[in-house]
């Protein structure tokens, strides 16, 4: 069972994107571009849409803010503040055991992540692009499309139901029964799971042909969805046989030692897992570490935010994982300096 661990991590994972980025193509569809228009041609909007998406717990804020990125429509830095901002799954345990260190935390990443945002933009003013010509491209507006490119319509209106439309409805449903009749909606990423199936159901029963065939099937899945799968499963696996991190051989390597703490915090961070990272926060809350070190980690590690990112552009997922280790150390040192 410890080895099918990564596979249903990696199912999860990629029905919460899937689910992500038919939602982003669903509002810039929905409000005929006016939201790519309002984000594009205004770098502080996409910060604000990007730092909101991350200090959300859990990783599903940020997958829609990579969609947002792949599509060309927040700026590279809006991205790289996303990243800052997210401490991933781990939040949700931050925010169950010490509510108040959660609100300084996020307090202390939003300022952080603006002013990575504005860094990196200045340093990367041409490195938004898209990530790949969308559908209708001829078109001037989502509306434009095509007269029978409708994102929903009545399910009377449904001409073919494809292999695609009945797995993902197969899929979504028994998601939604699983949880409603069998496990249980106990934790905040059962609502998450289920919120994404009770979505992705509409979508199957009342997305036009056109939409469907065009948008989820060409693009969503046959560009993006089977390189995240890959990249996701194969990360996943590397780190499971890679990273056997445990608690107690990190307490004895660090206690005492701030200053090499925060590099090994840092180096814990870039893992792009849920989970290695609750070491560090719970020897800070049992007072081992301090404060700075505990920031750091959560500066420089973004859960499984990352995974989508690889699958759509290597180089600028290192880019980011960069900008995300030198604002992590930098910041750190400095609440070392003085005295947290």
């Amino acid at each position: 069972m410890e080895y099918l661990h990564p596979l249903i991590e990696c199912g999860e994972i990629l029905y919460i994107v899937f689910g992500a980025m038919i939602l982003s193509d669903y509002l810039n569809h929905l409000t005929a571009g006016r939201v790519l228009k309002i984000l594009k041609g205004n770098l502080f909007a996409g910060y604000f849409v990007g730092i909101v998406l991350g200090i959300l717990p859990g990783c599903a804020g940020s997958f829609v803010a990579v969609s947002l990125y792949t599509q060309g429509i927040i700026s590279f830095g809006a991205l790289t503040a996303n990243m800052v901002a997210t401490s991933g799954d781990e939040s949700f345990v931050i925010l169950a055991q010490s509510p108040d260190v959660f609100l300084k935390l996020n307090g202390i990443l939003v300022v952080v992540a603006f002013v990575a945002g504005l860094v990196v933009d200045a340093v990367f003013k041409e490195r938004a692009r898209l990530c790949c010509k969308l559908p209708h491209a001829s078109f001037q507006i989502p509306s434009d499309h095509s007269p029978d490119c409708f994102p929903f319509c009545s399910p009377s209106r449904i001409k073919v139901f494809h292999l695609g439309r009945i797995v993902i409805f197969v899929v979504s449903l028994f998601v939604v029964l699983i949880f409603t009749l069998y496990l249980g909606v106990e934790e905040t990423e059962h609502y998450i799971l289920l919120g994404v199936a009770v979505f992705l159901l509409f979508v199957s029963l009342s997305s036009s042909d056109t939409y469907f065939v065009e948008h989820i099937l060409k693009h969503i899945v046959a560009k993006h969805l089977w390189k995240v799968m890959l990249w996701t499963l194969g990360i996943l696996y590397a780190l499971q046989f890679l990273l056997p991190i445990g608690e107690e051989g990190v307490r004895g390597l660090i206690k005492g030692l701030p200053g090499v703490a925060m590099l090994f915090a840092a180096l814990v961070g870039i893992a792009p897992l849920s989970g290695p990272h609750l070491a560090v926060f719970f020897l800070f809350r049992e007072g081992v570490l301090p404060f700075s070190v505990f920031l750091c980690n959560s500066i420089v590690q973004d859960g499984h935010a990352m995974l989508p990112m690889f699958a759509h552009s290597l180089k600028d997922s290192l880019l980011v994982k960069a900008f995300n280790i030198a604002f992590g150390l930098v910041v750190g040192y400095l609440f070392l300096l003085f005295g947290y």
